[in-house]
């Protein structure tokens, strides 16, 4: 099999396995907020450091301690103990998978839901995702981060109706996706977006932010359809 397809594979089964942990652990609901202290938004920032940079923790540099360490820090992750999963990962370069270990980081706002996980192999970070607990839409992300590079599919089977629909920043390590996993409207999503040529709604709700090591998204593109950006399917 080829790298890139067991990236896509890995990283969609990560992605429908959070949704399937929505029995005990409810996702964020987006919502108005007030208070900005209960939102991460430092990637339409990069403030206090640039993508793939996670205030001061980077894939492959980072140590697990150092990563639980900074998320206890933080304003908007409650204060409680974190939950650990085993999980596997596909090292770039590698066509191989390994053992590896995710910690959930739960909301304060709201409460329950998850607002971020981390991804470690042997200590050392790998992944970072943010689940943004307030609504924010494709255009928004595009207008505050940038035009992406690359526009990417991923439909488990034709039998299976789920969609995954991302943007991806190469250079910056970065994929911001959306998940349609209703039967009838994932087909059609899909469809738009083949039929479009890549140009996707404006207005999906981003649902996970990825940051990840160099040359993981580039084999992740090797498994999916990829389309250069061109904009948006309703600004032609």
């Amino acid at each position: 099999m080829r790298p890139g397809w067991i990236k896509a594979l890995v990283l969609l089964a990560a992605f429908t396995g959070s949704c399937a942990r929505e029995t005990t652990t409810p996702p964020p609901t987006p919502s108005p907020m007030s208070d900005p202290s209960l939102m991460d938004t430092s990637w339409l920032s990069d403030e206090p450091c640039p993508v793939p940079c996670w205030y001061g923790q980077a894939p492959g540099v980072s140590t697990k301690d150092e990563v639980l360490d900074l998320a206890d820090s933080l304003s908007f992750f409650a204060d409680l103990e974190f939950q650990e999963h085993g999980q596997t990962y596909a090292p770039p370069g590698s066509d191989e998978v390994v053992p590896s270990e995710l910690v959930l980081l739960e909301c304060v706002e709201p409460p329950g839901a998850v607002c971020a996980t981390v991804e470690f192999v042997e200590d050392v970070l790998v992944q970072i995702t943010i689940y943004p607990n307030y609504r924010i839409l494709f255009d928004e992300a595009v207008s505050q981060v940038g035009a992406p590079d690359f526009v990417a599919l991923t439909a488990v089977t034709p039998e299976i109706t789920d969609c995954l629909v991302s943007m991806i920043w190469k250079s910056r390590q970065l994929r911001v996706s959306y998940y349609e996993k209703a039967r009838d409207t994932g087909r059609r999503l899909c469809d738009l977006v083949k039929d479009g040529d890549g140009r996707l709604p404006s207005d999906l709700p981003v649902q996970d932010v990825l940051y990840t090591l160099p040359g993981y998204l580039e084999e992740y593109m090797d498994g999916v359809l990829i389309w250069t950006w061109t904009g948006f399917a309703d600004s032609q």
